[in-house]
């Protein structure tokens, strides 16, 4: 019950907020530590007025795509969570603790590493969102 639960909550939050906050661009301000909200709700870039279709690309494979395969990794991090404490919660504690999880760590830690690193590399520079490491 609980992984079902998880799976479909965070399914939600991912399509509403979490793939703006892990994949959004780095345009200085919060977006060194976090991504924009221009892809909030799944509805496209507000800036060039593109929104996200069935032929929008992520690199060579569509992007909407490209969001279900990386949904598959924010749920399976959570299911990860709850396994560690296997029905010694409460159920609506867990959903709670899930979302604010997801949307404060998992987010995050995902642009850092999916998006910031990947930026700064191509441009051999340090990442600004961690400014003390060479990841290069």
């Amino acid at each position: 019950m609980q992984s079902f639960a998880i799976t479909c909550e965070i399914s939600v939050l991912w399509l509403m907020f979490g793939y703006s906050l892990a994949f959004g661009s780095v345009k200085g301000g919060s977006g060194d530590f976090i991504g924009g909200g221009e892809k909030f709700w799944f509805r496209g870039d507000d800036k060039t007025g593109k929104p996200i279709t069935p032929a929008s690309t992520s690199g060579t494979i569509p992007e909407a795509l490209f969001c279900m395969f990386q949904l598959t990794f924010a749920i399976i991090t959570c299911a990860i969570i709850a396994g560690s404490f296997a029905e010694r919660m409460k159920f609506n504690a867990m959903l709670i603790f899930m979302a604010l999880w997801h949307l404060l760590i998992y987010c995050p830690i995902a642009h850092w590493e999916w998006v910031c690193l990947s930026e700064c590399c191509t441009k051999d520079m340090l990442c600004p969102c961690m400014r003390q490491v060479d990841v290069c």
